[in-house]
């Protein structure tokens, strides 16, 4: 502490009884403590929760890739193909089609929560994964 007392009398000394405006109106204590111990561990902490929380969000939207795949292949699917005459048997085809659509509509309700904690940030993911429900909606 007493680094700081005595940068706090040099500045009481500088505005003492003939002060006069300095040209900086503001105190800047980084000259202070920019070679001092904790002040140094301390940025690289913070460097080090800034990267594990950007490592997070790394991982979490990777959870993404599959179902934004499954996502693109619906939209580009045509579903008029199912119901073919010239389809062996479209009966079965049409199941086949609905019990994909129910287990991907499983996979994009559990697979994406509404929102993560990951640290110092909170992602919301309710947008996207209104968006992401396989459609048609069963």
């Amino acid at each position: 502490m007493k680094i700081y007392a005595d940068a706090l009398e040099e500045w009481d000394d500088r505005i003492g009884e003939n002060w006069e405006t300095p040209e900086d109106l503001f105190l800047d204590p980084i000259e202070w403590i920019k070679d001092n111990k904790v002040y140094t561990g301390q940025s690289s902490n913070i460097n080090a929760i800034f990267a594990s929380t950007f490592a997070k969000i790394d991982k979490f939207t990777e959870r993404f890739r599959e179902i934004l795949e499954m996502y693109w292949i619906n939209q580009k699917v045509d579903l008029n193909i199912i119901v073919h005459e010239r389809l062996k048997n479209p009966t079965d085809s049409l199941q086949h089609v609905i019990n994909l659509f129910m287990v991907q509509d499983e996979i994009f309700t559990n697979g994406i929560p509404s929102s993560t904690n990951l640290g110092l940030v909170k992602l919301d993911s309710k947008k996207a994964r209104t968006q992401l429900i396989p459609s048609p909606r069963l």
